[in-house]
């Protein structure tokens, strides 16, 4: 059961409009803790990343967790979680977009590009890796041709060989 919970999770994560947050206990995107933890005074470059490490790796002592951005594959060792980069071509988004946000095609595109340059920004910013770099990622993904089913289970089906490969217990 956990690997359906997780398996939908994932499906929903592909849908480029919806949010990330899962209402699944084991499932945390770190920038609703980094946004709520923001106000705490740290507005300093070091002080913006310091908060993202502890935050992010506060949610990763938790265990089974999936982290959504911030960075969390250049804060955390890299035996200790799998890396995946989801992505697709700017028209295939921009459908998305339009289907499940209802925008127009310019306001699709411009919020597409918003979002990839705030992304791009902040892992530059913060950890001056390019985030589109595939050597950064354990996986690299692009679900324009795949079904979200399809794309959740091979997901599913990656982190688990890995999980077993790392001597991590798999249900």
């Amino acid at each position: 059961i956990e690997v359906e919970k997780r398996r939908s999770f994932l499906e929903r994560l592909l849908e480029p409009s919806q949010p990330a947050l899962a209402p699944l206990p084991d499932v945390a995107r770190s920038e609703v803790a980094f946004s709520a933890l923001g106000a705490a005074g740290r507005s300093s470059k070091e002080g913006s990343r310091e908060l993202s490490r502890e935050v992010i790796a506060e949610t990763a002592q938790r265990g089974k967790v999936v982290i959504v951005g911030r960075g969390a594959q250049f804060i955390l060792p890299h035996d200790r979680g799998l890396s995946v980069r989801i992505l697709a071509p700017v028209e295939f988004r921009v459908e998305q977009v339009l289907l499940q946000r209802g925008l127009s095609a310019s306001d699709a595109r411009r919020f597409i590009q918003d979002s990839d340059y705030e992304r791009k920004a902040f892992v530059e910013q913060y950890f001056h890796h390019d985030a589109a770099d595939p050597h950064m990622h354990d996986l690299v993904i692009n679900v324009e041709k795949l079904v979200r089913e399809d794309a959740a289970n091979a997901i599913v089906a990656v982190a688990e060989s890995w999980m077993k490969k790392s001597g991590f217990a798999v249900r």
